[in-house]
């Protein structure tokens, strides 16, 4: 969620983690999280996105398209989300990331809808950059990211969840390429391991007065919370990306990135869309388009408004979306700010 030292721009969505077919987001939606590149020390990247996914089709455990719900076809599941990202370089080859959604889950079924608002997991990332900590000077960049997702407070056993509930560990090596001046363009890629424990402490559990979890009658939107049964999942992340510049006020990215967990899904009892089932897999495919209205002035220069639009091109115990995001981005230097 950058721009390279390199006149590079690399801008990775909260949406998705990186995937190549070869090697990741975050996701995501979702969230997307590696970069090859690192921020300049003092320099700092803030974004705001609005996202919102739909969804009529789920994949099963074993791949099959199928309806969300079969007793009512359309567009039955939605997640109407604002996001919050940031990162700051600390050193030259040391950045620090943050990223914040602010969830609005919905599904329909054909007696009843279902709403969930809140704040979901909060990311918090370190970017250390191989390439300029050993002062290689070189166009290409490489960089470790490591990564943890902690749960907001959030209800877990209430339908649809704002997430997992789990505190997720993420690690991943990430290759960048610039091809200026040649080409206005970069490429990168990346490969990474995700483990989501099974420690749920920093969320809640639904109870009624009489302290009965999800009694018989209850709220129909609870489930009982069954912590101990859900498996830790170990995941491999991977995606690629690709961007061009042809003029100063614009920026064209292609993505391709998913997660595959290791051990083969199993029979879903729930829509994951209500709650996250332990093992999944998913590739996603798509293209953003960044525009600079301002570049002619110093300090507007870096003030972007993008639109990414991504699908679901495969999945196992997950659902068939049309993703879209729609976000204000601003870089600042403050090494600058009164030069």
């Amino acid at each position: 969620m950058s721009q390279s030292k390199l006149r590079c721009p690399v801008n990775l969505s909260r949406l998705c983690l990186s995937f190549v077919a070869g090697l990741a987001l975050w996701s995501i939606h979702a969230q997307v999280h590696a970069q090859a590149w690192t921020q300049k020390q003092g320099t700092v990247y803030l974004k705001t996105s609005y996202g919102l996914t739909l969804a009529s089709e789920q994949f099963n455990f074993e791949g099959r398209p199928g309806p969300f719900y079969n007793e009512k076809p359309g567009y039955t599941f939605a997640d109407s989300s604002f996001y919050f990202y940031t990162e700051g370089g600390i050193l030259d080859y040391l950045t620090l990331s943050l990223a914040l959604p602010y969830k609005r889950l919905y599904n329909e079924t054909i007696d009843h809808r279902k709403l969930t608002v809140g704040l979901g997991d909060m990311d918090v990332g370190i970017r250390f950059s191989i390439q300029e900590f050993a002062k290689i000077p070189v166009i290409s960049a490489l960089a470790v990211n490591i990564g943890v997702s902690l749960p907001m407070n959030y209800t877990r056993n209430i339908l649809p969840t704002l997430g997992r509930g789990q505190v997720a560990l993420r690690a991943s090596l990430n290759y960048g390429q610039s091809f200026y001046p040649k080409l206005p363009a970069y490429l990168q890629i990346g490969v990474g391991y995700q483990n989501r424990l099974p420690f749920y402490a920093l969320t809640q559990v639904y109870k009624d007065k009489d302290g009965n979890t999800c009694p018989s009658g209850g709220d129909i939107n609870c489930i009982e919370d069954q912590p101990d049964q859900i498996q830790a999942a170990h995941e491999l992340i991977f995606g690629v990306e690709f961007g061009i510049k042809p003029t100063q006020w614009l920026l064209l990215q292609f993505y391709f990135n998913g997660t595959v967990s290791f051990a083969n899904p199993e029979a879903t009892l729930r829509n994951p869309g209500e709650i996250p089932p332990p093992t999944q897999r998913f590739m996603k495919a798509g293209t953003s388009i960044v525009f600079y209205p301002f570049y002619r002035f110093r300090w507007a220069k870096n003030l972007g408004f993008s639109a990414q639009f991504m699908g679901t091109v495969f999945g196992q115990n997950t659902i068939r979306s049309a993703d879209m995001m729609f976000g204000i981005e601003y870089m600042i230097d403050f090494k600058q700010v009164g030069k």
